[in-house]
């Protein structure tokens, strides 16, 4: 009899440990998903605001290069007009 009471006494034992690692198991995989549903919204974020960082940054560099390019434009005009009109003088024109 108290052999059988020692072994009852165990198996509760046992079944109460078996739930808790029951609901550890489910709240460690609950709190799994919480934290990867917060990282992939955390990291979409982080991607969109790299995104348009990046785009502000390639708008400044476009809008540096069309500047540049312009100037580059002029120059060499003014250059071609000014080398023009010294040939022109050469040659008696201009």
């Amino acid at each position: 009899m108290r052999q059988h009471r020692e072994s009852i006494r165990k198996l509760d034992h046992i079944e109460a440990s078996h739930e808790l690692a029951t609901k550890t198991v489910e709240d460690a995989e609950r709190l799994a998903a919480r934290i990867t549903d917060e990282a992939e919204k955390e990291s979409k974020a982080e991607i969109r605001r790299i995104a348009a960082e990046t785009e502000a940054r390639a708008t400044e560099l476009m809008a540096e290069a069309e500047k540049r390019a312009g100037e580059l434009a002029s120059a060499n005009g003014r250059s071609l007009k000014r080398s023009s009109g010294e040939a022109g003088a050469r040659y008696g024109r201009g």
